[in-house]
């Protein structure tokens, strides 16, 4: 895309490039089944300078494979013959970098995509994430996103997000929590939605995307300052299997201009019993090598299979295989 806004502070000559975004996809036969991941949230458009906002960059997979994010440079493959698959690095000015595309403080989680941002001066400036995607420890995949914010002075500062169970806000690192899965107890706990100061009087729409299978996300005093999401799940031995998860929490609020925050926490499983979940498969074979074939599919942890072979009837019991270390 052609061209980019000349009114951009942090590149000289900043309509002279393109907006250029990669994506890379691997859907071999040597990977399987592969679906590109999806970003969560919309981008800000812009960010209040003097006032700290968290945002997530986070991105699904609804293949289950493991994500890392990657602050970038915008990229342009734009040149006065017209485009082309030369694609470069859209340059920065005035010593603004990728990692930090303007004045004041960024930090930025690559394992959440959690992204803090801190401006002290009123600009244009752009930027770029990017997300690899990751099957058995192999590349597979990543997309990327080109971003313009427009940092200004606010009438009210961003809403906040608190770490998990406490009025101790969210910051740049992640907030995790850890839980013992035994397939019966409930794992529970609290967000605060807060404006900032707390008690101010703009009033805050919390949501939450990507929660685990079976999860729920309750919200109390939605549309106050003080929204409360309870996060409830009873996680089974099997979700060991996908640990951790991630999930995303984001605050709107009602000020002019309206103010967001979202937020990426993290669940890691374990197990008290210290078991070693596998995928576990063994051939069996009939007396002399006279095997025939049967297709079947597991639907529920435990499962009954009657069949008949000639005139024998045999029971046929499939029940996940867990193995004590």
């Amino acid at each position: 895309m052609y061209a980019r806004n000349p009114q951009i502070t942090t590149v000289n000559f900043s309509d002279d490039y393109s907006i250029c975004v990669q994506a890379i996809i691997n859907n071999t036969s040597a990977v399987g089944c592969n679906n590109s991941p999806t970003w969560n949230n919309y981008p800000p458009g812009y960010l209040c300078v003097n006032s700290n906002t968290n945002y997530s960059t986070a991105a699904t997979d609804i293949d289950g494979d493991s994500l890392v994010y990657n602050l970038v440079n915008p990229l342009n493959n734009f040149n006065w013959f017209g485009y082309d698959n030369n694609v470069n690095n859209v340059p920065y000015n005035g010593g603004y970098t990728a990692q930090l595309p303007f004045n004041g403080t960024m930090n930025f989680d690559v394992n959440t995509g959690n992204i803090s941002f801190f401006p002290t001066t009123q600009l244009t400036t752009i930027w770029a994430v990017r997300a690899d995607e990751y099957r058995n420890g192999n590349l597979i995949g990543s997309i990327a996103r080109d971003i313009q914010s427009v940092i200004l002075g606010c009438n009210s500062n961003p809403p906040n997000l608190t770490g998990i169970d406490t009025l101790i806000l969210a910051g740049p690192l992640v907030n995790s929590f850890y839980f013992c899965a035994n397939g019966s107890s409930v794992m529970t706990f609290d967000i605060n939605g807060l404006t900032s100061p707390p008690g101010g009087s703009t009033n805050i729409t919390m949501s939450a995307t990507n929660l685990p299978n079976n999860a729920t996300f309750t919200i109390a005093n939605n549309g106050t300052n003080n929204p409360i999401g309870t996060f409830s799940w009873v996680p089974q031995y099997a979700d060991l299997l996908n640990s951790p998860f991630f999930f995303t929490v984001d605050l709107i609020d009602d000020a002019c201009i309206q103010n967001t925050s979202s937020y990426t926490y993290q669940i890691d499983l374990t197990s008290s019993s210290g078991f070693t979940f596998m995928n576990m498969t063994q051939d069996v074979t009939c007396p002399g090598y006279q095997d025939g074939a049967l297709l079947m599919s597991l639907l529920v942890e435990y499962q009954v299979f009657l069949y008949i072979v000639g005139l024998v009837q045999m029971d046929l019991q499939l029940v996940p295989k867990i193995l004590a270390d």
